[in-house]
């Protein structure tokens, strides 16, 4: 499998800033009126295809505009935990980073990348309540329907080597350009005409250093592949989150055997003990 995506070098385009009522515009100044198309599908007259989405707060749908295909994503909840509000209160707002952060490695040659049209953010005191972005549709297939029983947890199926080393360059290539993913999972990465692999569903939420780290422990848990972690603060960064998730995974473990030996007491009629 490839890294490139086989598509012609996108040159940058400059990102104008605007406001329309309570909303921040981002977009890109190239004569396409994107806002329009986001203003068409909040008042319902924009005909859309809903596309499989992991996250529930998150609304992903697939639209016809200015003569292509377009991702649309709307989160209509924005920042409501406390570590989103704490993420957003040190990185600043997810969306309008990643754009720009696209932007210069579109502008360095980055072709294997969903490309960020617009982004729209309604805020209150720099943090997010509404937005909406619009992205790049890729056509391809997700490389998790390519791995056999993949969405099966008890059988545990892997990647082929050949696929795990396509991935790990894909995202060791990705961080030449400056950016990093966040959860490179089997989803998240499309096979597209010749075996070119092409990734989705970037994310810019927290710290490079941090970023960095989880990308390389996500590899490890989905693909089995060790990425390179260099310095210091980089391996701290990976034992920090190894153990969060350790921590996270025990929890939910407890949580588990708990609610089934409450289950098993009531079946049989007696009172838990506190």
């Amino acid at each position: 499998m490839s890294t490139n995506a086989s598509q012609p070098n996108r040159a940058a385009v400059p990102i104008a800033v605007t406001d329309a009522g309570a909303f921040r515009i981002y977009r890109k100044d190239d004569g396409n009126d994107y806002w329009g198309l986001v203003e068409r599908f909040r008042a319902g007259a924009l005909p859309v295809a809903v596309l499989p989405n992991n996250n529930s707060r998150r609304r992903v749908y697939r639209v016809e505009a200015f003569g292509r295909r377009m991702v649309l994503k709307w989160d209509p909840r924005g920042e409501r935990t406390v570590e989103e509000f704490l993420l957003c209160c040190l990185h600043g707002s997810f969306y309008p980073r990643l754009m720009f952060q696209v932007r210069r490695a579109v502008a360095n040659g980055c072709d294997f990348i969903q490309d960020v049209h617009l982004v729209a953010v309604r805020t209150i005191c720099g943090v997010s309540l509404e937005s909406f972005a619009l992205f790049d549709y890729l056509d391809g297939v997700p490389l998790s329907e390519m791995i056999r029983d993949y969405r099966d947890p008890a059988l545990k199926s892997r990647p082929t080597p050949e696929q795990s080393a396509a991935a790990l360059a894909a995202i060791a290539e990705l961080h030449r350009y400056g950016l990093r993913h966040f959860d490179p999972n089997p989803t998240n990465f499309l096979v597209g005409d010749g075996g070119a692999l092409k990734i989705i569903d970037l994310s810019a939420r927290c710290s490079a250093l941090f970023a960095l780290a989880n990308d390389a422990v996500k590899l490890k848990h989905h693909f089995g592949a060790t990425f390179p972690v260099e310095g210091f603060l980089n391996r701290a960064a990976c034992f920090l989150i190894r153990s969060h998730r350790g921590f996270m995974g025990w929890q939910r473990r407890h949580k588990r055997r708990l609610k089934t030996r409450l289950a098993a007491r009531f079946r049989k009629g007696r009172t838990p003990r506190r």
